[in-house]
């Protein structure tokens, strides 16, 4: 019976184990069942053998053992020379294990070697390095950085990976329009609120052109968009007329798409609706509408129009 494994590291080590099963055969097929037996030992001596031989999946497998304490001691250090092997020779569950070994709590330039192997392992196709680089991208500066992180995300989630979705939900929410949850009764209508598969597809390259600050672009994109109902688009349009960036500054425009993605339950439109009603931008100021508003995108959670009404009050 194998080592009960902590909850955090228990997918890595799903993918480690199918990879151990899969990449074995004839003689090594011994080592497998004597590491399923529990017989560590036995497991360690026969695949060092294999990795002085230059066997990625051995290197692999061994690193493993000291990554989870099977056997031997927890010692992720040791772990890093037959990670360092088995990445380089192209295997894509040490590339992913090797960045998550060299990802820093914080701000350090070991994030760069961290992202290069997870980079590596998720080109070809491990999900979970695609989630965990997309983690790490969105946490860097730049639009270039941002335009990866979303994609990447993006892939997890499409592979199913748990978390996936809550990572890009908290990146989009960062970017005009990129509230996930933004209303609208999609089971009678997906023209309405969140759109079709295929019109939040377009508003996705619409955010990217976004992020590249190719306002022009990501107007052209998000207007059909907001014309067929999409409130995720609708808030983009109105950010982007209130702003000026990519069309003519237009605070009276700006203000109708706002109201109308307000209206399918937007919270960060109704939030900039309300403002606009209190300021009298756009629209005759109306303090009761503003507060409406207002209210409403903090009942939904929006954290702007909460600490807006805790002042007001």
């Amino acid at each position: 019976m194998n080592t009960p494994l902590a909850v955090p590291r228990l997918r890595a080590f799903v993918v480690a184990a199918a990879c151990i099963v899969s990449a074995v055969a004839g003689a090594e097929s011994a080592i497998v069942e004597a590491y399923l037996a529990g017989d560590y030992a036995r497991a360690r001596q026969d695949w060092s053998v294999l990795a002085e031989q230059g066997d990625p999946v051995a290197q692999y497998n061994l690193a493993m053992l000291f990554i989870q304490g099977l056997g031997v001691p927890r010692e992720p250090q040791r772990a890093l020379p037959h990670l360092r092997r088995a990445a380089s020779a192209g295997y894509p569950p040490a590339q992913y294990e090797l960045g998550l070994a060299l990802l820093p709590d914080g701000p350090d330039p070991a994030r760069a070697a961290a992202a290069f192997w997870l980079e590596r392992s998720a080109r070809q196709g491990h999900p979970m390095a695609a989630w965990r680089l997309g983690r790490l991208l969105a946490e860097a500066d730049g639009a270039s950085r941002s335009e990866e992180a979303l994609a990447w995300l993006r892939r997890a989630e499409e592979a199913g990976i748990e978390g996936a979705t809550d990572s890009l939900r908290t990146l989009e929410d960062m970017l005009p329009g990129g509230e996930v949850d933004d209303g609208g009764d999609v089971r009678s209508g997906l023209t309405e609120g969140r759109g079709t598969l295929a019109q939040r597809q377009a508003f996705f390259e619409g955010q990217k052109a976004f992020i590249r600050q190719d306002y022009a672009e990501a107007v052209r994109v998000w207007s059909p968009l907001a014309e067929a109902g999409m409130a995720r688009a609708q808030y983009g349009i109105a950010f982007m007329l209130e702003s000026g960036w990519g069309v003519v500054q237009d605070y009276a425009e700006a203000a109708y798409w706002y109201q109308l993605a307000a209206q399918k339950g937007h919270r960060k439109a109704q939030f900039n609706l309300g403002k606009m009603y209190l300021d009298g931008r756009g629209i005759a100021a109306d303090r009761g509408a503003g507060l409406y508003w207002v209210q409403t995108a903090a009942d939904a959670g929006e954290p702007r129009a909460r600490d807006l009404m805790s002042r007001l009050k």
